[in-house]
Parts: C-alpha cells; structure tokens; sequence
C-alpha cells in the first residue's frame, strides 16, 4: 500500500522519542530503523512537500533547541553499504579483512561465499580458524602470525587492500629477539633445490627474505613456497625429514598448507575476491557492534539501502 502515511507516522514516532532529550526530565532511548527504500536516511519529495517534516528524520536533531544541537546532531547515526551524495557522514558497513580483531569474522564470511564449492582444496581452506595462542607459547605464536601473515597476503591477492598500517613482515619481536617466521634451513632448501623449478624457488626464497617485501612481492613468493612444499623433488621433503627429527611437529602445519593451497591455483584468490565489495581498509572496527554500541547509548540509527536514487 502506498500513500497511506506509513512513513510520515514512523517518523512522527521517531521524531517524538528522540525529542525526550530535551524534556524538562530528558531521556536518552536508543532507536533503530531498517531503512530499505532510504526514506528515512534521505531527503525525499514526499519530505520536501511536506511543511511539517521537511527533512529526512536523520536532521532531526535540527529540531531541538539551539543550545544543543551541536551534540544532537552526534547522536542520529546513519548506515549504509555504501557512500551516500546527500549523506556525506554516513558509517559504511564494511569490514576492513586484514584487522587482527576482523580475522575471523571477515574468514566466517568469506567461508560462508565458498560454501557451495565443493573444490577440495577450497573445502580445506575453509577449515582454517584463526584463535590467538597463549602468548608465552613462542612455537605457537610464531606459526599464528605465519599463517596471519599468509592469509592476509592471500586477501591481498584476491584484491582485498590492507591499510597502509598492516604492512608484510615475515620477521616478530619475541621479547629481547627477533624471530623469523621461516625457517632459515628451509630458505637454504629452497635456494639450493635441484628441481627443474628452482628458479622459482630460489626467487621466492629471496623475496620472503627481502627486508621490505611488498605484499604482492610476498604473494609471488608464497605460490612459489607451495609449489616447492607440494612438489616430491624440490628438496622440501628431506628440509622436513630434518626439521622434524628436532622439533615437535613439522615445519608446516596443516592450517599453513590450507592456505598456501590457494595460491597453487588461479580460483584460489579469485574466489575470494567474490566478496572484496564488503571489504574497505578504512575501518577498524566491526559495524555490527558499532551498531549496538550507538543503540546502547542512546543514538537513532537509520541502517540504509545504498540505493543512490533515493
């Protein structure tokens, strides 16, 4: 039904419970409103025809009194997927991927976009969880950050942008030392194998060590790490044998592989990138708890359809 006063009565509604701030006893009640058409985010013609309520409820706070509308206008929120003409401070709803505290959520995610892929090497990456290690477990925390370090070069590849502040560092500072995150025997296999392939090794061997390596310069050289892992005459297999016999466990763990895999192969990254238009690296935090913080302290929120019509 259209032209029944649905939109005009909800912000009557919204309007009236934010106007509680500047009762006598003001009140502070968090709102939200899902916003699909942008009605209520945005001026529209219905809004302009109307004396009554001539802007979009997000300029409500212009209705409050003089002394306070400087912190009102601070408390109407608006969302949205992407950048609104008319809505120049509107919060996007987007993830920034490579954000240590968004690892898992933005993998959740881009598991959730592979799950009809029925591909084995796809089926195994989505496996793949990434929860910190106590931090006194040195073994532990290094292979962590290495797999952080790969995954996040993977999203790189797949067109996923990191900040300019998560720069690729294959080395960590543990205490008073500086650990590599590979293995300088391994480095050494690399260099030195007599596959057909050992260019590539040999170069991917340089680039990892490389003091500033790029990102794309790392992604180069992980495809050539998994080829050189996955290959049964790169020199990997006997690096292993030894590396095992003095440590627990094999250099590379099975999350490690996982994720190399997508390297391996050219729908690896690509399949990835299904979900890049959720990504921005101008973010630091999740908008769904951004969201319930604002209702929690009182704001009104229109959560908006990116629809650039309205």
């Amino acid at each position: 039904m259209t032209r029944t006063g649905k939109s005009n009565s909800t912000k009557i509604i919204l309007k009236s419970v934010f106007a509680l701030r500047w009762n006598t006893t003001p009140l502070r009640i968090g709102q939200i409103v899902f916003d699909p058409n942008g009605e209520y985010a945005n001026e529209n013609t219905q809004d302009k025809d109307n004396a009554q309520n001539p802007n979009a409820i997000k300029n409500v706070w212009a209705c409050g009194p003089d002394s306070l509308r400087s912190s009102l206008k601070k408390d109407v929120v608006t969302y949205g997927l992407i950048p609104h003409p008319f809505d120049p401070g509107r919060k996007l709803m987007l993830l920034n991927f490579h954000q240590e505290a968004n690892l898992q959520i933005g993998k959740e995610i881009i598991d959730a976009a592979l799950e009809g892929d029925s591909v084995k090497y796809i089926a195994n990456f989505r496996d793949v969880i990434f929860e910190k290690p106590d931090e006194n477990d040195w073994s532990a925390r290094t292979r962590y950050l290495r797999r952080v370090l790969c995954y996040r070069a993977l999203l790189f590849k797949a067109g996923l942008k990191p900040p300019d502040s998560i720069k690729p560092k294959t080395v960590w500072q543990a205490g008073s030392k500086t650990r590599s995150l590979f293995n300088s025997d391994l480095l050494a296999a690399m260099q030195n194998s007599a596959s057909d392939n050992a260019d590539e090794y040999a170069m991917a061997a340089t680039l990892i060590q490389k003091t500033n390596v790029s990102w794309g310069e790392l992604a180069q050289a992980l495809e050539g790490l998994h080829n050189f892992i996955v290959e049964r005459d790169s020199g990997y297999a006997a690096f292993e044998q030894a590396y095992v016999q003095k440590h627990d466990g094999a250099w590379a763990d099975d999350d490690l592989k996982k994720i190399l895999a997508m390297f391996g192969y050219p729908n690896g990254s690509r399949s990835i990138g299904r979900i890049a238009e959720q990504h921005t690296p101008d973010v630091g935090t999740d908008y769904a708890e951004d969201i319930y913080k604002d209702l929690a302290d009182g704001r009104l929120e229109a959560v908006a359809q990116p629809r650039l019509t309205d």
